[in-house]
């Protein structure tokens, strides 16, 4: 893309609509390239850790999911899970830090959006909205909990077998979601982050996903 500062269009329009859904950008969507736009640029950048510049090149257009990136509806949500190995699959491109996903919980069939902030050993993901937050809230029972369970991650119509906690923790960087930090989504050999090691309830959980249908 390498949009920068001056740029204007339907592809700066694309861009700040993901700026605002990730909570980078609090302005009108006009597509001009302006400072504002500029600057949410730059925050992104700084928290990724790539090169900061403004400019959207090639690897800031991969961070922000652009060229591969759909929110899923609900309703498309169905049939089997693939199970993905974190580290020799493609699960690490495809569900890229930025990308939305829809989460469906296999016990409770209740789905609702979530975004990849980050996470290197998993997926560091975070509600979309109030409403994702209630919803995420619900399947654990009205209480944040640490406990495992079975959901499909689906992006882009295709459903990968996963396995989430309900826990609020660290950094929150999508405003207003009513979510006080992120939580951490597990695909197969996935580790923690503090430990370093594969969680063998989140496996057992992945597992259930994948011999799920829904």
């Amino acid at each position: 893309m390498g949009l920068k500062r001056g740029g204007k269009g339907e592809e700066v329009k694309q861009l700040q609509q993901k700026l605002t859904n990730l909570g980078y950008l609090n302005d009108k969507i006009d597509g001009i390239f302006g400072q504002k736009t500029e600057a949410a640029v730059k925050a992104f950048q700084d928290e990724c850790n790539l090169k900061v510049s403004g400019i959207v090149d090639e690897p800031t257009l991969a961070a922000l999911g652009l060229d591969n990136t759909a929110i899923v509806t609900f309703e498309e949500v169905h049939g089997r899970a693939k199970e993905m190995n974190w580290w020799t699959s493609d699960i690490q491109k495809i569900f890229s830090i930025g990308t939305i996903a829809t989460i469906t919980d296999v016990d409770t069939g209740i789905s609702w959006q979530e975004i990849r902030k980050a996470g290197k050993n998993h997926a560091d993901i975070q509600p979309c909205t109030k409403e994702d937050t209630a919803k995420l809230k619900k399947v654990y029972g009205g209480k944040w909990s640490w406990k495992r369970r079975a959901v499909f991650v689906t992006i882009n119509g295709v459903n990968y077998a996963a396995s989430i906690h309900g826990m609020p923790h660290g950094g929150s960087s999508v405003k207003g979601n009513g979510f006080p930090g992120h939580h951490c989504c597990h695909f197969t050999a996935s580790r923690t982050h503090g430990s370093n090691r594969v969680d063998e309830n989140h496996q057992k959980m992945i597992k259930k996903a994948a011999a799920a249908i829904l």
